[in-house]
């Protein structure tokens, strides 16, 4: 038979969730290992006896063996209070990585994956006593799962694809249409082009690194319409896209800007992910107005991957 001297047994009665709570916030706001936490509620941070008091038991048990005289639920309850609260907290931290698996149905509840087997045997993961204080020992002492990289996709995914719905809603049309100002503001659809090209340089180079080289060309017309020809324009605009895509590759989405543009959105904006998202929304803005601009030209709706 295998000992289970070794794992919390059963309690009869449930763990106050106010001391689970307890436990989950001051793990989120220290980021302390279980001994610390546990020192801090002030209670016990191991469900395994010390080597004394096993000596002790043994004599007083004699070839009964060297489990505890008896099971005192009161006791059990609060030590266990810190590796069920930790517990959660780590489950719910892992579950976002890739690949895993662990559940939970609340901040006051076990993970499903914690409860005592009825076979007999528990494997090592779902054990409790020294084993479970180390793997959360363990885990409190380490930074939580970096998801920066599964995250930076998702977003450059999103702005690939509203990127795409621009040119996608311009294509087709001729120089005369793309030049032509459908609405009383007066710009055109090759001009907002040009612009989403240089919103694309003004967030990702002078906002995020801090420099841009500068443009071959002067802006003195007027806003949102262009001189040039389209295929200047477009090769502009995916000129600007791909180094944008190279700026986000090599920095960290927490990463703060070097550069400073005005508020009040310069002080919404703190770092890379706020800039991408800002620039997910006004390419998904522009796109809307070309989507109106199209309608008006010829007629045509619902063009773009989405």
């Amino acid at each position: 038979m295998h000992d289970r001297s070794s794992r919390p047994h059963r309690s009869p009665l449930r763990t106050p969730p106010p001391l689970e709570q307890r436990v989950v916030q001051l793990w989120r706001g220290h980021r302390i290992g279980l001994v610390r936490l546990a020192a801090r509620i002030g209670i016990a941070a191991c469900t395994i006896p010390d080597k004394a008091g096993q000596a002790r038991n043994r004599q007083q048990l004699g070839s009964r063996g060297g489990r505890p005289p008896r099971f005192d639920p009161v006791d059990y309850r609060e030590r266990h209070a810190v590796e069920c609260g930790i517990g959660i907290t780590a489950s719910r931290e892992t579950a976002l990585s890739p690949g895993a698996t662990t559940s939970w149905r609340s901040d006051t509840r076990r993970p499903s994956s914690s409860l005592p087997s009825t076979s007999g045997y528990d494997p090592p993961s779902s054990r409790g006593g020294l084993a479970a204080a180390a793997v959360v020992s363990g885990y409190c002492n380490h930074a939580p799962m970096d998801s920066d990289g599964t995250e930076k996709k998702t977003l450059s995914a999103f702005l690939a694809a509203q990127r795409a719905s621009v040119l996608a809603i311009v294509d087709g049309l001729d120089t005369q249409a793309l030049t032509t100002s459908v609405l009383p503001s007066g710009w055109t659809p090759l001009g907002l082009i040009e612009h989403l090209g240089h919103a694309e340089r003004h967030w990702f180079q002078e906002i995020v690194t801090g420099a841009a080289e500068p443009l071959s060309w002067s802006d003195d017309h007027a806003p949102l319409t262009t001189p040039r020809e389209p295929q200047v324009v477009f090769a502009f605009y995916d000129d600007q896209c791909r180094r944008s895509d190279a700026v986000i590759a090599r920095t960290p989405l927490w990463a703060p800007p070097q550069g400073r543009h005005p508020e009040p959105l310069g002080d919404e904006l703190a770092d890379l992910r706020g800039i991408i998202m800002h620039v997910i929304e006004e390419t998904a803005r522009h796109a809307g107005h070309l989507d109106i601009a199209r309608e008006l030209l010829d007629g045509r709706t619902g063009l773009g991957p989405r």
